[in-house]
């Protein structure tokens, strides 16, 4: 038996909820989290909403829902793919693949450079992502935080607040590929799930700092951001009052290791874990020629009048930066860097270095770079920070 796709708006298909929820195993999960998309995300695109049929029954879901996301310091058009569900009789049958490969197949029509994922690395590396993001997490002790201060006046965000957070999370987060773009909407910065909560520092519309947590086994801070010392002294002050209140050894702050918050807890004594998540934190591009021109203004100033070129499944792009306007072409230059596939996500993010590939002597044979060209492919592509900050509404499906 084959399936067939069509689109479908979740909130007016007979049926689509339910299958979510017989398609995960658990109920208001991953269904609650579509309908919240469909209803309210100023990003949902209705035509990336998939719906899959075997012999006119529902069979399985996926959604890509577009984002704008922080690559290198560059804004990057991608979507994420998730929720992606298929009914357990019908497994087996290639509907999942089918679903993934026709919604990556659309994003490059609507000028999306590719899609994040994330777990099942087994399952969506066959398909073309690979592991771009690492998790961050720092352990922050009562000893490392300091005193409770009961006179802060933390509350609730305001509509009057939005504009000004996103300001403030893109101000915090800029260092961080993987950080979402966040539009002035209220289900960018609320907490959705249960247990989790999205509290503001200053006066409305004039927030200084923003936490958002949530309290399951673990205490955990999901996101925060601050404009100044002080904010963070106040963040600070404030997961110890958490620590307090939940009577929890530690709290567990997810934050990106060049935030101001991050830092100052290692300066305090806080232990940072640091893992790529077991690979299961992935981009696949779909467009590299366009993703790479999104990220000119990263190569371009570092290029300067040299051509440089990558290759990756026998397909080389050229960086041409000599110019006025930066160019992509197809092509070979001088120096150039043969990336194995599976590396290349994470090279363009910043999660690998060209420093560590060309370690491979596979690598370096199939380059051939100069003592000169191995110089420039290691300041084009450095280590970096990388994290997928995702926004409170994905909690739902991490309940």
């Amino acid at each position: 038996m084959s399936a067939t796709l069509r689109t479908a708006q979740p909130t007016e298909e007979p049926g689509l909820l339910e299958l979510l929820d017989a398609a995960f195993e658990r109920p208001n999960q991953e269904s609650c989290f579509v309908e919240l998309l469909a209803r309210h995300h100023p990003s949902f695109d209705p035509s990336l909403s998939l719906f899959a049929e075997v012999e006119g029954q529902g069979a399985g879901y996926a959604l890509f829902l577009p984002r704008e996301v922080l690559i290198r310091g560059a804004h990057v058009p991608l979507a994420i793919a998730a929720p992606l569900g298929v009914l357990p009789q019908a497994r087996g049958q290639g509907i999942g693949r089918l679903l993934v490969s026709t919604g990556l197949a659309a994003l490059a029509d609507r000028g999306l450079r590719g899609a994040i994922a994330i777990g099942a690395p087994g399952f969506y590396g066959d398909l073309g992502f690979a592991s771009a993001f690492d998790l961050h997490a720092v352990h922050a002790r009562a000893e490392h935080l300091p005193p409770p201060d009961e006179s802060a006046a933390w509350r609730a965000i305001t509509s009057e607040d939005l504009e000004a957070l996103c300001r403030l999370q893109s101000e915090s987060y800029e260092h961080a590929s993987g950080t979402e773009i966040r539009l002035p909407s209220p289900i960018e910065w609320d907490g959705q799930a249960p247990g989790s909560h999205a509290l503001a520092l200053g006066a409305p519309g004039d927030p200084h700092a923003y936490l958002r947590f949530r309290v399951r086994g673990e205490l955990e801070i999901m996101e925060c951001c601050a404009n100044d010392s002080d904010s963070v002294q106040a963040i600070l002050a404030f997961i110890h009052r958490l620590i307090q209140e939940h009577a929890r050894e530690h709290a567990l702050v997810h934050v990106p290791p060049e935030t101001r918050t991050s830092t100052t807890l290692l300066h305090r004594g806080a232990l940072l874990e640091h893992s790529t998540f077991g690979g299961g934190s992935m981009l696949a591009i779909t467009d590299l020629p366009g993703l790479l021109k999104d990220l000119a203004p990263w190569w371009a100033p570092i290029l300067g009048d040299e051509l440089f070129s990558l290759g990756s499944s026998g397909r080389s792009c050229l960086l041409d930066a000599s110019s006025a306007e930066p160019r992509v072409t197809e092509g070979h230059a001088k120096h150039h860097l043969e990336i194995p596939s599976p590396a290349l996500s994470g090279l363009l993010t910043g999660q690998r270095s060209a420093r560590e590939l060309l370690f491979d002597p596979v690598v370096r044979h199939l380059s051939g770079l100069s003592r000169e060209g191995e110089a420039l492919a290691c300041r084009l592509f450095p280590r970096g920070s990388t994290m997928w900050t995702y926004s409170p509404a994905f909690e739902l499906m991490d309940a």
